[in-house]
């Protein structure tokens, strides 16, 4: 019997092309879901998910103020799933996409992270820098993606545009400021407790005190084989994949000056790297041979 898979998603990008070619190669019937179609009528589902074997979440509308609320229904909507499944659990999905509660799970299972404060005030963001004493701070978005509204400042000036996070969301995530000098992040990519994919991401900004990271704005990306990856990094990214309860996601790494790791996050949306195909022909197998 045809395997049917469903791919509820927000844009098309790479990954998910690659995902849904490698799924038509190999016999399956994927489908394109967008996330407005699913949904609540009287009780009944809008979208009916059952007629589906696997059903894959990239992306919901996370531009909306009704994200949270996409997740839950979503949730409810798995729950009532008895032969599908959907990958990732919009649950874990739902905290692991949120940065606050994804560094309160991992903090909570003795993973490291960087020294964190949620704020809701500025006072609570001055309080937490002048008591914790790092000369330098990073303050994100809660909801955050692709280095958009992360901004690094240091100790005792915290800019506009962190004060503006706070005006627009109510909270901003403040970390302490992990230095690496030489200007990399790792870039774990898991599926089904496996590291499929890896790479050391460079900083793309000049600053030499605050250098920022990620592969989908510059800086040089150098890939490295599974294989090579220093254990300490393989296992401490498997681990959080794990206790974040997903089965698909990518993982930064930072590295500081004295080698010591942090988790910087779980990304539980990555997108597809360059030319790699491993990657979403990883996802697109561990789809196809899943079973409820």
């Amino acid at each position: 019997m045809t395997k049917k898979i469903a791919i509820i998603h927000e844009e098309i990008h790479p990954l998910l092309n690659k995902i849904y070619e490698r799924l038509e190669d190999f016999g399956c019937e994927p489908h394109l879901v967008h996330w407005n179609t699913l949904g609540l009528e009287a009780g009944s589902l809008s979208y009916n998910l059952e007629k589906f074997d696997t059903v894959y979440l990239d992306r919901m509308g996370e531009i909306f103020p009704s994200y949270s609320t996409q997740l839950s229904l979503l949730q409810g909507i798995a729950e009532q799933l008895s032969n599908t499944r959907i990958v990732n659990n919009p649950k874990a999905y739902s905290i692991a996409r949120n940065k606050a509660l994804m560094a309160v799970k991992l903090a909570t299972a003795n993973l490291p992270i960087p020294l964190t404060k949620i704020a809701y005030t500025k006072n609570q963001i001055e309080d937490f820098c002048k008591q914790s004493g790092h000369e330098f701070y990073i303050a994100k978005s809660f909801l955050g993606a692709c280095a958009e509204d992360i901004f690094p400042f240091p100790n005792g000036k915290i800019p506009n545009e962190v004060i503006n996070l706070l005006d627009r969301d109510g909270m901003v995530i403040v970390q302490e400021f992990i230095y690496n000098p030489n200007r990399f992040i790792w870039r774990i990519d898991i599926v089904d407790s496996q590291v499929i994919q890896c790479n050391q991401r460079f900083a793309y900004n000049d600053d030499f005190e605050t250098p920022l990271c990620n592969g989908t704005i510059g800086g040089d990306i150098i890939f490295w084989e599974p294989s090579n990856l220093p254990s300490d990094i393989c296992n401490l990214a498997v681990k959080a994949v794990s206790e974040l309860g997903l089965d698909i996601a990518g993982v930064d790494i930072l590295v500081s000056d004295s080698g010591s790791l942090f988790i910087a996050e779980v990304n539980p949306e990555p997108d597809i790297t360059l030319d790699r195909i491993g990657f979403p022909y990883a996802i697109a197998d561990y789809l196809r041979n899943l079973t409820k």
